[in-house]
């Protein structure tokens, strides 16, 4: 049997995972001058007989891994052609692990010399193998190699068993996982690894850096890579760490004599106290570099790496000395394949340190990779120069995207109204439900009377007023005259429920509930209807000012409890007059108005035409749900300008809408690609809009193209700051997810009465007031893009999980019409609507999504339920049925079969149903002798990783069962 734990781990991984070329080890040494093929070649014929691993295979016997000679030993061809093609051909050229040889050798003749090519399988060779094959190599071609065998030593059993307690001892207070990488550019990738490399530049000053430190230079390096890690966000990083496990007797053998093993470390103030820290880690890990993690933490399932990033560094010897000839190594070459995401590999010439960033090309472009390199670079010229500054996360230049300066007046809302009424009093300002008309003049007028009734009724400036209106022009009069009266206006939806009403009545202070006559009032407060305004009534003199309260409107809360935002004037002033001069609003534009009053996005649609003397469209109650009502709307009063969130724009699709003169605004939900290209061609301009109730409606904008590529929340509107940052509220770099924080004067006043959550939400600092969205962006080409929700992060089997990504990849999916994604119980259950067929589905989503991301079940959709602000309601989808259980045979006879074999293998008496293989003392070993012993005896060969999926003998029985065909799912 393979005696070296770290060749059974490498045995077991490449078999248990799809590794590609990332266990092979390239090497190329370029010979220039008068080279002796003949010497070389018996240079080659020596080192092999000195190391004879390198001229065996590896056989399964009985589910065991067992070294026997290769079928041939390797050769050393000859061939013709480009080195460089030659040597990308050979370390991609799969291994034959059962029939050998698990080295080759390829002679490449070219002008003025040779390039020789060594690709070795890391089962048997190591990095410092390299140096060991080279060194004996150039002893051969002079012919002074002792041929006498160099055994590669393979007695690590009894030292493992002595070392393993401490090990589970250690690691069992060490372990705990790894978190979800952060870095920029980074995405979800499905592709066999393959790998691409970047040199990272070093510099030439970090071994005296180390040595002012009291570290060596392996240990600032690893420090370093830790520093870079935690400014991409990544706050309790885990790193593998490739230790050399070679030994006195060892270090002239080849072999693979190392093991890799996690370090992890949190953040640090300094450098200096990071370095410090990496350094007593790294020392407390040594005693059990021996012991593979797999072995020490039982039921660890196989990975071709220990962290989702990697380091190695090794230190090499001086250039081997071909006599007579000039020798050229090239010690670092990329496998073109890769075990992490990013694995940093080191090599300590005595020219210089070398790096190379390598990295898997289906997670990291070569844009991003280079970002990397070139970041790495940047912070470690930092470090040196200043080891005891604080380590921030990002520069400050590149934290914030600022829109462009807008001026704003000090005024309100209505004052702006008032003068438009001023300029055009006989245009028609609004159109009711019934096609009824209300010019400037009239509304005017009427908002008038209205301010002058409240305050007559008592209502004083800068108190809330309750608003219950059904949608007419007394709604939009209405909330005129409450701010001429100098109050703020509370949305009550006449549709939530009693209970509701009644609670933002109280929690707002308003003083006063005006409504219609023959209306459901909520009595809380006094009453007061529209119809009561007195018709000669003197208006008193406007009392609403730019910072006065313009609307306090309830959210839901993530707690459950509505709790009010506080928005002024400025602010709503600042997003209409913004949005207005990015669409050149002008008179002739038509507003459809559908959105209920409760839903802060009303504010444009009412109040965008009003300041700049357009027409507000008023559609009825309950409209929105009717497509084909609203389109006929829209047609019959030369609608310029809707807008509705995706689930809104979705009924509208459906009963055929087609405006090449409309401009569509689309928002208060993720923006589906499928959506976005469905709807683009039927409008003149689609524009999608973002934006918190906090930071009053919209805040971002991006203007659809012809064909997006890809769905993006675009710029912010003018005089709005946007940043992202992590969870400490530092800056993030560009690329990385963080919260989205937004700045300038659309921030809303706060939650009045929740003094905790305005100060928690509304944070204060150096470059201003902010609002912390919630939201999870990232920022490429200064454009962001939407991840999800902070709040509706999932956890899946261990693994965090934004379900907006996972419902942005299925709406990319061509026949795909609208999709989201709920956790149901322990799983995530997506519900579609299109012509799906969930096997085609799920093959679409691992190309871009890890398994742990993959809905479990798809439940088809043909109407989706909406909230009152046309939002789709997740709490109304439909609970999937209840799915079969996986049948195991009726009898007890495959059970027990297979409860043999464990018995054997475990070597263990009894094993019951529920019984753990890895609380029976299970391993990578036993679990390939019990797959082994289940193909022969059984027929059914059952993926290695299924045993970790389901590690008792009832589950690896009901796998077996549905593999033969004895049960179902």
């Amino acid at each position: 049997m393979l005696g070296s734990q770290t060749q059974q781990g490498i045995w077991f991984t490449e078999r248990a995972c799809e590794v590609g070329s990332a266990y092979h080890m390239p090497l190329a040494v370029h010979l220039d001058g008068a080279v002796d093929i003949a010497a070389l070649r018996a240079a080659v014929d020596a080192v092999l007989a000195r190391h004879p691993l390198l001229c065996h295979a590896v056989v399964d016997r009985d589910g065991l891994p067992h070294l026997v000679p290769a079928v041939t030993p390797p050769p050393l061809s000859e061939v013709d052609g480009d080195p460089a093609d030659v040597l990308r051909r050979e370390t991609l050229r799969p291994f034959d692990v059962a029939t050998g040889p698990l080295c080759r050798f390829t002679l490449v003749r070219r002008p003025g010399g040779v390039t020789l090519i060594v690709v070795a399988h890391h089962i048997v060779f190591d990095g410092g193998s390299k140096d060991v094959l080279l060194h004996d190599l150039a002893a051969g071609y002079r012919g002074t190699l002792d041929s006498k065998p160099v055994p590669f030593v393979a007695d690590e059993n009894d030292r493992l068993a002595s070392a393993l307690p401490a090990a589970r001892e250690f690691w069992s207070e060490h372990w705990q996982g790894h978190g979800d990488l952060v870095l920029p550019g980074l995405r979800h990738g499905a592709e066999a690894p393959a790998a691409d490399s970047v040199a990272v530049d070093l510099g030439d000053r970090l071994p005296r850096a180390a040595a002012a430190l009291g570290v060596t230079t392996f240990e600032l390096l690893l420090a370093s890579w830790f520093a870079l890690l935690h400014r991409y966000g990544n706050n309790d990083t885990v790193v593998g760490v490739d230790l050399g496990t070679r030994t006195g007797s060892s270090r002239i053998a080849i072999g693979p004599f190392v093991n890799e093993l996690p370090v992890r470390i949190g953040r640090h103030g300094t450098f200096r106290e990071l370095a410090t820290a990496v350094r007593a880690r790294l020392r407390s890990t040594y005693p059990f570099r021996t012991v593979p993690l797999g072995r020490a933490v039982p039921g660890l399932g196989p990975r071709p790496s220990v962290a989702p990033t990697s380091i190695s560094y090794r230190r090499r010897m001086d250039d081997p000395v071909f006599d007579g000839l000039t020798t050229t190594v090239d010690w670092a070459l990329p496998s073109h394949a890769v075990r992490a995401t990013v694995h940093l590999q080191m090599v300590d010439d005595p020219a210089g340190l070398v790096a190379n960033l390598q990295y898997r090309t289906d997670r990291i472009d070569d844009v991003a990779a280079a970002r990397l390199a070139a970041d790495l670079g940047t912070l470690l010229a930092d470090v040196v120069e200043r080891p005891d500054g604080q380590l921030c996360a990002v520069d400050a230049t590149v934290t914030a995207t600022e829109g462009p300066v807008l001026p704003v007046p000090d005024a309100a809302v209505c004052d702006l109204v008032t003068a438009c009424a001023a300029a055009s009093p006989d245009a028609v300002a609004v159109v009711g439900p019934d096609g009824a008309r209300l010019t400037y003049a009239e509304l005017d007028a009427w908002a008038g009377r209205i301010a002058a009734g409240l305050r007559d009724a008592g209502v004083r400036p800068g108190t809330p007023v309750g608003l219950s209106l059904r949608r007419s022009p007394a709604m939009v009069a209405a909330v005129l005259g409450v701010w001429r009266a100098g109050a703020a206006y509370v949305p009550l939806d006449p549709d939530h429920p009693v209970e509701r009403r009644s609670f933002m009545l109280r929690d707002s202070g308003a003083v006063l509930l005006l409504t219609e006559r023959g209306s459901d009032p909520v009595a809380e407060v006094p009453v007061w209807c529209v119809e009561d305004a007195p018709a000669d009534a003197t208006e008193p003199v406007p009392q609403a000012t730019a910072d006065g309260l313009a609307y306090v409107i309830y959210t839901s809360g993530s707690t459950g409890r509505p709790k009010g935002v506080a928005v002024p004037h400025r602010a709503l002033v600042n997003v209409l007059l913004a949005v207005g001069d990015m669409l050149g609003a002008a008179p002739d534009h038509r507003w459809l108005a559908q959105t209920s009053l409760s839903f802060d996005i009303s504010g444009l649609e009412l109040f965008l035409p009003l300041v700049t003397g357009g027409r507000v469209v008023l559609a009825g109650d309950g409209a929105g749900r009717d497509g084909a009502r609203v389109a006929e709307l829209v047609d019959h009063e030369g609608v310029t300008h809707v807008q509705a969130t995706p689930t809104g724009w979705r009924v509208l699709l459906d009963a055929g809408v087609r405006w090449p003169g409309v401009t569509g605004l689309v928002g208060g939900e993720a923006l589906p690609l499928t959506l976005a290209r469905e709807l683009r061609p039927r409008l003149r301009r689609l524009l999608n809009m973002y934006g918190p109730t906090e930071t009053t409606i919209w805040s971002t904008c991006w203007d659809v193209p012809a064909e997006p590529a890809t769905v993006s929340l675009g710029l912010p509107l003018a005089n709005t700051r946007v940043s992202v940052r992590d969870d400490g509220g530092v800056p993030v770099p560009d690329g990385v997810v963080g919260e989205l924080w937004i700045g300038g004067p659309g921030v809303a006043a706060g939650y009045p009465g929740r003094d905790d959550l305005t100060a928690e939400g509304f944070p204060d600092g150096p470059d201003g007031r902010h609002y912390r969205t919630g939201d999870l962006v990232r920022r490429r080409d200064d454009e962001l893009e939407f991840v999800g929700r902070a709040d509706t992060q999932v956890k899946v089997r261990g693994h965090r999980v934004e379900l907006g990504e996972v419902e942005a990849r299925l709406n990319e999916f061509p026949t795909m019409r609208a999709a989201a994604v709920v956790l149901r119980g322990d799983d995530l259950v997506g519900y579609v609507e299109g012509v799906v067929d969930p096997a085609v589905l799920r093959t679409h989503l691992a190309q871009t999504l890890p398994d742990h991301m993959l809905p479990a079940r798809f439940i088809p959709v043909s109407k989706w339920p909406m909230t009152a602000n046309g939002k789709l309601d997740r709490a109304a989808l439909p609970e999937p049925s209840p799915a079969e259980p996986a049948l195991v045979t009726t009898d007890d006879g495959l059970l027990a079969q297979i409860g043999s074999i464990w018995r054997e293998v475990l070597r263990v008496d009894v094993v019951g149903p529920d019984d753990d293989v890895f609380d029976l003392g299970g391993h990578s070993l036993t679990i390939t002798q019990i797959a082994s012993r289940v193909r022969d005896r059984l027929g059914v060969d059952v993926p290695l990783d299924q045993y970790y999926d389901a590690p008792t003998l009832a589950e690896i029985t009901a796998v077996v069962a549905e593999l033969r065909g004895e049960g179902e799912c």
